[in-house]
């Protein structure tokens, strides 16, 4: 989050009330440690006025306990800690992370400090930092169930198995009725492709907690990693938001959202709502946030989340683009204003607003993966090569990213390697649907005779068409049809979908398909995998 680089100063009760100075304008302890940082506070324009009291009241604390001599630096640890509380409650979050470290520098023995600075780095992406200061907390109490929980989170969105497991065992361990343990240790299981352990755990999640909407996508992956799709699109269906979480009960963090009132209680209960699948709630929630604080991105982003969850588009685009121009380094905003636009077709406005997601949250893999999306669509493969790799090395539970990656390789002519990619995947993410379709296109129509394979692209086609009966199957049906041979068979499912792309008077499907149908009625099979104007729609 950008904010301005001001300091409040001046304590309760000086003449003149308080004023907002630069940190230049404010005259440093003369004996200040080297190793403390400025706090550069957000400018109280447009602040709510709790907030700005708050902030005012932990600022003049500090400075008071700067000024007292001799120094005591454990009181003065707690002002510091106090004050980034309230900034990282309110998610000013450049002025809470100064705050809340040197009150860490000052008191290495309060584990409060390095928690709340692990949820701080977690909260706008930067997870390796968020481990850090998650262990550092972890040593400080090895018992806590709530640390252990959002260590292992961390280690499991940076794709850090092996350490993940032994936090997951000791919180199920700790407390066996907890979703939040259950639900990391579904997602450790799903991250080793365990689908049936995955699918244990998670339904013991919900079993403790019915509300937690969060369970139900990873659980539909893990019912599609056992080939049960009836209940994966029951999961589906209820699935929460993409970035929803099951939280573990977090006496710390619940510190935090008391320390601030007005829009952090209003942001706690429209998350709340999110998670539950409450949209309207969690509208009237955020929208009265962001009328209490105009300037918290945050609440911008998490309005336009909820409205868009309920098809008012436009309106989400509004609140997303807001929460770019209050908060400009918040990564999640850009992203979600840049889904937006990608599905608008605005692709290049859609890969400044990922590039500005992944240069703001380097580890932010989806954002990575919609950026190396892009660059296919454009047409710049060597950057969306390069994208998605980077993406198999951060997330490897990302099936997406080697089937991008192979679709990229075959529009290089790299056929063989396309080939040998999407062959890897598929062992690795048995039940994801669009490998297996992708290897079927390339083993049906690729230009190269050595990589060909009609038989196994007709068995590939026939399998995914029990799950998927899309136009995109359909076609790539046709093109196995008449790689074996059977033209008469393949124009007929070709017919077949064009009567059904001119009913939805599709007329540039309609065109496309046409030209396959006179190669297939002529006794010709297809060479061309994809299309540069159709390979945006290559199966994912």
């Amino acid at each position: 989050m950008t904010i301005r680089v001001l300091a409040l100063v001046g304590a309760m009760g000086l003449s003149g009330g308080c004023g907002w100075l630069s940190p230049a304008d404010a005259p440093p302890a003369a004996d200040a440690p080297a190793t403390l940082r400025a706090v550069p506070l957000p400018s109280p324009a447009g602040m709510h006025e709790l907030v700005a009291e708050q902030i005012q009241e932990r600022y003049a604390a500090v400075e008071r306990e700067r000024a007292r001599t001799p120094r005591d630096t454990r009181a003065l640890a707690g002002a510091y800690g106090e004050l980034g509380t309230v900034l990282l409650g309110a998610r000013y979050f450049d002025a809470a992370e100064p705050a809340l470290s040197n009150a860490a520098a000052l008191d290495a023995t309060d584990r409060r400090w390095p928690y709340y600075l692990g949820h701080l780095h977690r909260s706008v992406g930067h997870l390796r930092m968020s481990a850090e200061q998650f262990e550092r907390a972890l040593s400080l109490a090895p018992a806590d169930v709530a640390t252990i929980v959002w260590l292992a989170d961390t280690y499991l969105a940076e794709g850090r198995t092996d350490p993940a497991q032994p936090l997951v065992e000791r919180a199920v361990e700790a407390d066996p009725q907890s979703a939040a343990a259950r639900y990391q240790a579904g997602r450790l299981a799903l991250a080793r492709r365990e689908y049936k352990e995955a699918v244990r755990q998670f339904e013991l999640a919900l079993a403790a907690d019915p509300t937690a909407a969060a369970v139900h996508y990873p659980l539909a992956m893990a019912y599609r990693g056992l080939g049960d799709t009836a209940r994966a699109d029951r999961h589906l269906a209820r699935r929460a938001r993409d970035n929803a979480m099951v939280s573990p009960v977090d006496p710390l963090m619940e510190q935090v959202a008391r320390s601030v009132g007005g829009p952090l209680a209003l942001e706690v209960r429209g998350v709340e709502a999110l998670n539950r699948g409450d949209w309207p709630a969690a509208i009237e929630a955020f929208r009265e946030g962001t009328t209490l604080a105009p300037r918290s991105g945050a609440l911008h982003h998490r309005l336009g989340t909820a409205l868009a969850m309920t098809g008012k588009l436009d309106e989400a685009r509004r609140a997303f683009e807001t929460a770019v121009t209050v908060s400009p380094r918040y990564a999640r905003a850009h992203y979600s204003l840049g889904l937006l636009l990608e599905e608008r077709g605005d692709h290049e406005a859609a890969l400044a607003r990922y590039q500005a997601a992944v240069q703001h949250a380097p580890e932010y893999a989806q954002a990575r993966l919609r950026l190396a999306d892009v660059f296919r669509r454009l047409g710049r493969l060597d950057e969306a090569l390069a994208e998605y790799e980077r993406v198999m090395q951060m997330d490897p539970t990302l099936a997406e990213a080697p089937l991008g990656r192979a679709i990229t390789l075959a529009r290089t002519g790299k056929y063989a390697e396309a080939r040998d990619q999407l062959t890897d995947a598929m062992n690795a993410h048995p039940g994801h649907v669009g490998l297996p379709h992708a290897l079927a296109r390339i083993l049906a129509a690729a230009p190269d005779d050595r990589v060909r394979d009609g038989q196994r692209a007709l068995r590939l086609v026939e399998e995914v068409l029990k799950k998927d009966q899309s136009t995109a199957v359909g076609e790539t049906f046709a093109m196995a049809l008449a790689e074996v041979g059977k033209f008469e068979a393949a124009a007929d499912v070709q017919r077949t979908l064009i009567a059904a792309a001119r009913q939805a008077k599709a007329t540039a499907l309609e065109r496309r398909l046409q030209e396959d149908l006179r190669r297939y009625e002529a006794g010709q099979p297809s060479r061309t995998v994809w299309r540069d104007e159709d390979v945006g729609d290559a199966p994912r």
